[in-house]
């Protein structure tokens, strides 16, 4: 599982070093490692749509996978970010 979750943060952060930018366009829910992926890049479109929801719900029982503290920290703020990690709850789009 620790190999696992090396692998992925490693290309987590080569995405998130591309000398390009890079969008990720956000439909639906956007949950765990999809919305790590989405923190990776350096622009973040969700749509409106009401089945569209943002967040770490794997954090609930605990689980907090790599990039899921400095990147939303960076982006939105500790205080915020906080919340978002700690409580593990689903935003919709306008929220987050």
């Amino acid at each position: 599982m620790y190999a696992f979750y090396c692998g992925r943060a490693a290309n987590l952060h080569r995405l998130a070093n591309l000398e390009n930018s890079t969008i990720a366009a956000i439909h639906r829910p956007q949950c765990g490692g999809g919305y790590e992926v989405a923190l990776a890049c350096d622009y973040q479109i969700a749509t409106d749509d009401p089945a569209t929801r943002i967040g770490l719900p794997e954090t609930t029982p605990g689980l907090i996978p790599p990039g899921a503290v400095a990147r939303p920290t960076r982006l939105i703020g500790a205080e915020k970010a906080a919340e978002v990690i700690l409580k593990g709850k689903l935003y919709s789009a306008r929220k987050a």
